[in-house]
């Protein structure tokens, strides 16, 4: 399997598992967290052994724009969401269409939150796409609140660490 379709079938999942929605009046919601610093250990069975680093900076509106390019509001990708409440948390479906690094594809998701929106939650996630050379992905992702934002990071800063290539830094809001 070529890293290449790894790495964006990873970054897909862990992308696609921050749509975790609730529903409200029939309406459907970007489930909340506190806003401040948030660190996410996670597991993906693309990358067996691999691990994977979320630290967050995050607040209403970065939460709000990382769903909106989760679910394809790019003009390359539609997504269709379906949740409901589960337990402590929320069950997501999801099924898109689009392109990825010129490469067509299909996937379909179910993204399990559980937990404590303002301490610590865990998402169990499982994906299948069809169009990459990829078998089906399971991925869990154990978020942990950490406080205020710390020096040098601002809202909207999202580092990734563990991927191919080395730490990236972004920030969702530029």
């Amino acid at each position: 399997m070529k890293k290449k379709n790894i790495f964006i079938a990873t970054v897909w999942c862990l992308l696609a598992s921050q749509t975790v929605i609730a529903e409200s009046d029939g309406e459907q919601v970007f489930l909340k967290r506190k806003p401040g610093y948030w660190i996410a250990d996670i597991e993906n069975s693309a990358m067996p052994g691999t691990k994977v680093q979320y630290k967050e900076c995050s607040n209403e509106e970065s939460d709000k724009k990382l769903l909106n390019q989760s679910l394809g509001n790019d003009g390359a990708t539609t997504c269709d969401v379906n949740s409901k409440k589960s337990g402590s948390g929320y069950l997501s479906e999801m099924s898109c269409t689009g392109e990825a690094a010129g490469q067509t594809f299909k996937m379909s998701a179910t993204f399990d939150a559980q937990g404590d929106f303002e301490k610590a939650f865990t998402i169990n996630g499982s994906m299948t796409m069809e169009g990459l050379p990829l078998p089906p992905i399971k991925m869990v992702m154990k978020y942990k609140y950490q406080g205020e934002c710390p020096a040098g990071m601002e809202v909207g800063d999202l580092i990734t660490e563990g991927l191919p290539g080395g730490p990236k830094k972004i920030n969702i809001l530029k």
